[in-house]
């Protein structure tokens, strides 16, 4: 039986992304990571952050509805760049995830707009995680009245705030994250958006699975997704 440390090892020291968004976790003994971010959902034992294997960190502070499921980070990089980043999960509010992500939106909006005190942090945005919606659902169930497209309008008001999904430029159609064992249906449910001046310098995009001898079911049953970034000082 594998442990919550061994997953944290494996994903610091085996998969050792500089950047690491978490949803679901929750963080045990040394990680490998030396920046955290991390809040538990009221009234449960796990959470989401902001982890960072060498970066400088600190916390970004906005209206949040649902602290623990979103948190939000100033990353600092050795060129001179700041990246806002934030963890997102997608909480299910009596079995719907859509209506809690547009209440997360509203509350990043003047963030992701660049207004007042956060003037500027719009600019290297990127916001990821385990959002629990997917355009699958719409194809699925959106047979009720006022919910046939419920989750696309997610995503396009997701892209409304100049938002790109990072999957865009690499994947056709959908590419399972969740290995559901009550379902067959291939789910895509995680995902990374990058703010546009980012956007050109996504070098990669790429789910894990098969990778490193299937290690990754033994600790979860979402797939990593990891993006590379090839920033310059110009970004």
């Amino acid at each position: 039986m594998t442990t919550n440390k061994e997953a944290w090892d494996f994903i610091a020291n085996v998969i050792a992304p500089d950047i690491f968004l978490a949803q679901e976790s929750k963080p045990e003994g040394e990680i490998g990571f030396k920046g955290k971010i991390w809040h538990s959902i009221p009234n449960r034992q796990w959470g989401s952050g902001v982890f960072t294997k060498t970066y400088p960190v600190k916390e970004l502070v906005f209206p949040n509805t649902y602290f623990g499921s979103l948190v939000g980070a100033e990353v600092g990089l050795p060129n001179g760049i700041s990246l806002t980043v934030f963890s997102m999960y997608g909480l299910l509010d009596q079995g719907y995830a859509t209506t809690t992500i547009h209440k997360m939106l509203s509350d990043l909006t003047f963030v992701l707009m660049g207004e007042g005190e956060y003037a500027g942090k719009n600019q290297n945005v990127v916001i990821g995680g385990d959002l629990n919606i997917s355009v699958q659902c719409d194809e699925k169930w959106g047979k009720k009245e006022c919910y046939t497209n419920a989750h696309k309008i997610c995503f396009e008001r997701i892209e409304d705030f100049g938002l790109v999904n990072s999957f865009s430029k690499f994947y056709n159609g959908y590419v399972q994250t969740l290995r559901h064992i009550r379902s067959s249906v291939p789910w895509q449910n995680d995902y990374l958006f990058v703010s546009r001046k980012l956007a050109s310098t996504i070098k990669s995009c790429k789910v894990i699975y098969e990778d490193y001898n299937n290690q990754i079911e033994k600790f979860s049953d979402h797939n990593p997704v990891v993006i590379e970034l090839e920033l310059t000082d110009g970004h």
